[in-house]
């Protein structure tokens, strides 16, 4: 069973050294760019967003680490120990996030490897869709439009309502953010899923 717990300074401290150790190369040519050094974005990490400890039936199994801006919930990291991967944890996190901020905030986004083809396929599946290119990072920005507020709260108020309005309410309530037409402004994103725009990877 899977549980989280904020994290530690001594788990704060580990998973910055699992980011290392996952990928050293990365690391290095990503620091050469921002021309900062590892103790500069250790600091930034310890100060920004909220990390949390992932546990699968008490041991540890992992990491994740995010931060609210504005109206965007943005995953920094989620890294899983070599024996708990493999096993849908990680799209269970994705899917518990996107389910926890809907009608909170408009969107879900995350950074993968360019060269990470199978993290990518899995994350369009999810419904992330690439919106930025950082190659000089060698990073592809992907997001994943989560359901509106009003959305959300008609959805959690439904069974409060007059039993006259609650066909076309349910209706409104299962309208997700491609539901243009339900939702005034939502036309121009692309709906969940939606990648067809966005196959420079491949």
């Amino acid at each position: 069973m899977l549980s989280f717990s904020p994290a530690t300074p001594g788990q704060y401290d580990e998973f910055l050294k699992m980011m290392w150790d996952d990928g050293q190369d990365y690391w290095e040519n990503t620091l050469r760019v921002m021309q900062m050094t590892w103790e500069e974005y250790a600091q930034i990490f310890h100060t920004r967003g909220e990390v949390f400890a992932i546990f699968q039936d008490d041991a540890l199994a992992g990491f994740y680490w995010i931060e609210e801006r504005v109206d965007t919930l943005h995953l920094h990291g989620l890294i899983l120990k070599t024996g708990y991967q493999g096993q849908g944890i990680g799209t269970t996190i994705l899917t518990m996030l996107a389910n926890r901020y809907s009608g909170k905030l408009d969107k879900i986004e995350l950074g993968v490897y360019q060269a990470n083809s199978g993290a990518i396929r899995l994350y369009e599946k999810l419904g992330y869709c690439i919106t930025k290119r950082l190659d000089d990072l060698q990073f592809f920005i992907m997001q994943k439009p989560l359901a509106p507020q009003i959305v959300s709260q008609i959805n959690n108020n439904v069974g409060q309502l007059d039993r006259r309005y609650q066909p076309f309410l349910q209706q409104l309530a299962s309208a997700r953010a491609g539901s243009a037409e339900l939702v005034p402004g939502l036309a121009s994103r692309r709906a969940a899923g939606d990648c067809s725009t966005s196959q420079s990877h491949r």
